[in-house]
C-alpha cells in the first residue's frame, strides 16, 4: 500500500545508515544530517576528502498525493569556491546496494515495464520482441542496453556484471543466443542488433549507440562497458532535476530555555522581582539583565538569519534544478531539428535533387560537417590534404558526403551488397569506382592505406567528381563483417597508373 511505502523506505534508509556510517566508528571529517519532516525525509553523509572537496551522498524521500519519490545522488562538491557539483564516476557499492532495494521496494514502471535492479536475460522468441515494444514505445524515459551474444551465443562484454550500477535508470537486457537476436530485429523491422555488439537504445528513438565487440580484446569491451555505463549515470543525473529542497521550518528557542516572561515584563520590574526573589546569592545588576535580555533577542536574530541562509540555499537548489532541466530540453530540441535536417536531405536525395539546407565555405569545412551530419560513415583518414582542394565546389563534396551516409544505410541493414553497392551510388547521383589499377595497387599500395580497428586496410573503391583544378577522390573501405562505410583519403587523385 502507499501508505507504508514511506515508513519501510525510510527505515531501509536508516538501517543502511547504521549498518555503513555508525554513530561510534565514524571516522574525523565525517558528518551525518537527518532531516525527518510530515512530507520530507533526507539523508544526508558529507566526508571531507581534503582541503578543498567532499563527497557527499545524498538519498531523500518524498511523499505527496502522487506517491513516492526516491533520490540518491553521489557527488564530489568543493569546499572553497562555488562552482558547479560534479557527480563521481561509480557509485560506492554501499550506495548500490541501497538504490537496488528501494527500486524494488517501490517497484517503478517504465512504460509499462518493471524497472530490474538486475539484468533481464531473454532467450524466447516472445520475450525478445517484447524487448523490441520497450525500446520503440513512446513513453519510455529510461534507455535501454542490449548485449547480443556471438554466434555461437558467447558474450564478450558481460554487461550483467554491472547492472547493479543502472538501477533505476536503465534496462538491462542480454540476448542469449542467436534465436533471441533475429526475434528481436523481427520485431524491430531491420538487421538492428548484430552479433557480438553492445547497444544502447536512448528514449530518442533515432539516437542508437553500437559498440562492436568483433576483433577486440577482452580490456577493451571492458573500457568501453565503462564509458557506456559512465555515460549513462552522468546523462541521469544531469538530465534528472534535484528533488526540491525541503523547506526548513521557523526554529526557535526551546520554552524551558528561555527565561520566564522576558518578553513581557519590563526590565525594571524584572531586575526587582529578581533581587527580591533572589535567596542567597550575590544581588544582579541592571547590567547583568539587560545584557540576558539583550543574549537572548541576539539569539533570535541568529536563529532567523540561519534560516534565512536556508531558504537561500533552497532556491539556489530549485534554479540549478530549473537550469538543469532547461538544458536537457533545449539538447532534446536540439536533436529533433538534426534528425529533421537529416530526413529532409534524405528525403531530397532520394528524389534525385541537391538538398538547399547544405552548404559549406572551404572543403575542410565540408569535411568537418560531414563528420557531424554523416551518421552512418566511419571516417578513418587524417584529412590534410584536403585543404588543398581550394579549386573544387565545397557544397558538392559535402552533398556527395551525405549522399554516400545514405548508402551507407543500406550497407549497414545488408539491403545492399559489394556487388549491388555501385548500383545503389548511382541512384543518388554518385560516380563509384571499386578497385584501382593494377600499378597503384602493386607500387603505390600505402598511399591507399588507412587504420580501421587496429587494423591496416586499403581504401582502393572510391568516388570521383569533376576533372583538371576541380578533381577530388573520396576513397572507400567496404567492411562486410561489420557492415560499415568508412572514408579513407579524400582529395587530390592519388598515385597509380597516370602518375
Amino acid at each position: 500500500p502507499r501508505a507504508e511505502l514511506r515508513p519501510r523506505a525510510q527505515a531501509l534508509v536508516l538501517g543502511w545508515l547504521e549498518a555503513h556510517y555508525p554513530y561510534d566508528e565514524r571516522s574525523a571529517g565525517t558528518s551525518v544530517r537527518v532531516v525527518d519532516e510530515a512530507a520530507w525525509f533526507r539523508v544526508v553523509v558529507d566526508q571531507h576528502l581534503d582541503a578543498h572537496m567532499t563527497s557527499q551522498i545524498v538519498v531523500s524521500l518524498r511523499s505527496d498525493v502522487r506517491g513516492l519519490s526516491v533520490e540518491a545522488r553521489q557527488a564530489v562538491i568543493p569546499r572553497t569556491v562555488r562552482v558547479g557539483r560534479r557527480s563521481t564516476p561509480r557509485p560506492l557499492p554501499a550506495l548500490v546496494k541501497l538504490v537496488g532495494r528501494l527500486v524494488d521496494l517501490v517497484g517503478a514502471v517504465d512504460a509499462g515495464t518493471p524497472v530490474a535492479t538486475s539484468a533481464s536475460i531473454v532467450s524466447s522468441e516472445l520475450d525478445a520482441a517484447g524487448v523490441a515494444a520497450l525500446c520503440e514505445a513512446p513513453s519510455r524515459t529510461l534507455p535501454v542496453v542490449i548485449e547480443a551474444p556471438t554466434a555461437t551465443g558467447d558474450r564478450v562484454f558481460g554487461v550483467d556484471q554491472l547492472a547493479g550500477l543502472l538501477s533505476g535508470i536503465a534496462h538491462v537486457v542480454v540476448l542469449a543466443d542467436e534465436r533471441a537476436r533475429r526475434a528481436f530485429n523481427d520485431a524491430w523491422g531491420i538487421e538492428l542488433l548484430r552479433p557480438t555488439t553492445l547497444t544502447v537504445m536512448w528514449p530518442d528513438k533515432g539516437d542508437v549507440q553500437v559498440v562492436e565487440g568483433t576483433g577486440l580484446t577482452q580490456n577493451g569491451t571492458q573500457r568501453h562497458l565503462r564509458d557506456r555505463v559512465s555515460e549513462i549515470i552522468s546523462v541521469a543525473a544531469s538530465s534528472l532535476p534535484v528533488l526540491p529542497r525541503p523547506r526548513p521550518e521557523r526554529r526557535t528557542l526551546d520554552d524551558e530555555a528561555r527565561p520566564p516572561d522576558v518578553a513581557t515584563v519590563p526590565t525594571a520590574q524584572l531586575v526587582e522581582q529578581t533581587r527580591d526573589t533572589a535567596p542567597d546569592g550575590p544581588p544582579t545588576s541592571t547590567e547583568e539583565m539587560v545584557t540576558l535580555a539583550e543574549l537572548v533577542g541576539a539569539l533570535d536574530e541568529l536563529e532567523q538569519a540561519w534560516n534565512r541562509v536556508d531558504d537561500l540555499q533552497g532556491a539556489v537548489a530549485a534554479a540549478d534544478a530549473m537550469v538543469a532541466a532547461a538544458n536537457a530540453r533545449t539538447a532534446l530540441l536540439e536533436g529533433q531539428i538534426d534528425a529533421l535536417v537529416r530526413a529532409k536531405v534524405d528525403l531530397e536525395i532520394r528524389q534525385g535533387r541537391r538538398p538547399d539546407t547544405l552548404s559549406a565555405t572551404s572543403a575542410a569545412d565540408a569535411v568537418a560537417q560531414a563528420r557531424l551530419l554523416c551518421r552512418h560513415l566511419a571516417f578513418a583518414g587524417d584529412y590534410r590534404d584536403v585543404g588543398d582542394l581550394t579549386a573544387v565546389d565545397p557544397t558538392a563534396l559535402l552533398v556527395d558526403l551525405v549522399k554516400l551516409d545514405s548508402v551507407a544505410v543500406q550497407w549497414m541493414t545488408g539491403d545492399i551488397t559489394a556487388t549491388t553497392f555501385a548500383l545503389a551510388c548511382r541512384n543518388v547521383g554518385l560516380d563509384f569506382a571499386s578497385d584501382i589499377s593494377d600499378t597503384a595497387r602493386q607500387e603505390y599500395a600505402q598511399d591507399y592505406a588507412i587504420t580501421w580497428q587496429g587494423e591496416t586496410v586499403l581504401a582502393v573503391a572510391h568516388l570521383r567528381r569533376g576533372k583538371g583544378v576541380h578533381l577530388y577522390r573520396i576513397h572507400l573501405y567496404l567492411d562486410r563483417d561489420r557492415r560499415r562505410v568508412v572514408v579513407g583519403h579524400i582529395g587530390r587523385h592519388l598515385r597509380g597508373k597516370r602518375s
